[in-house]
């Protein structure tokens, strides 16, 4: 939500979920407001963005979430607690913090959103192409219209509903901190990632892709299926906001 082509009132909420996605409640809450609509050019406001510390950006929502899951994994220290976000939360920063946490019971799955490069100078989705197939899954795509105004990326583009086949691939690898990143961070970090990918979409279709990066373990094929189980629990956040957006009409009130 970096964009300002939106005014109005924000609400970034942190629901826990069992594995089974049975909702526990909410662990924290943030809301804020835009004052402005910018009107300087995509460069200028990329330039701006890459010079202001995360402090300051709408973006630090993500971290402070996990300072707040950090807080709740100290008080269940019996119990893996991993914060799970969409491809918004793509943040070298909130790899960092998950990575150097002190609480040992907390774990990072997000979803890849952007080019990254590797200590090897590779991009980090080609890298985990390279690697051999590990398995294969099948999944029920549902349906989608594109939102006005947000159909540049694939994965807000629409699609027909279909059921798709997916090649499994994982990696561990070394990311490398950003060129504009924060100085003060780690120049490398270790992460590991789970690929799930369609080979053959149907003509005229986007490849349906899954780039899962987390700090859970991935040695086993037990614990690649527990990544992506874990991330499909994030879709329960889907609901709760159509619940507030549908049911509730939150944004018309």
């Amino acid at each position: 939500m970096e964009c300002e082509s939106r005014r109005g009132a924000f609400f970034h909420p942190m629901i826990a979920f069992d594995r089974e996605g049975v909702p526990l409640g909410l662990l924290g809450q943030q809301s804020w407001t835009r004052e402005s609509i910018s009107q300087a050019s995509e460069l200028e406001k990329l330039k701006t963005r890459r010079k202001t510390p995360i402090e300051e950006k709408e973006s630090y929502r993500w971290l402070q979430g996990v300072h707040c899951a950090e807080d709740v994994a100290a008080q269940c220290p019996q119990t893996t607690c991993v914060v799970v976000g969409d491809s918004e939360s793509d943040i070298y920063d909130i790899f960092t913090a998950v990575v150097n946490t002190s609480q040992r019971n907390l774990a990072l799955l997000v979803r890849a959103g952007q080019n990254r490069n590797t200590t090897d100078d590779q991009d980090w989705l080609e890298q985990v192409r390279a690697t051999s197939k590990i398995g294969d899954q099948t999944v029920a795509i549902r349906a989608r219209t594109a939102k006005v105004g947000a159909a540049k990326a694939a994965r807000n583009r629409s699609r027909k509903a279909r059921t798709a086949e997916l090649e499994i691939r994982k990696a561990t690898i070394q990311l490398r901190r950003p060129v504009n990143g924060d100085k003060r961070l780690p120049e490398s970090i270790s992460v590991n990632v789970v690929l799930c990918e369609e080979a053959h979409p149907p003509p005229g279709e986007d490849a349906i892709r899954w780039m899962l990066v987390t700090s859970l373990p991935i040695d086993s094929d037990h614990d690649v299926q527990q990544v992506i189980s874990g991330y499909c629990v994030r879709w329960q956040i889907e609901v709760y906001f159509r619940t507030l957006k549908s049911g509730c009409r939150i944004e018309h009130r």
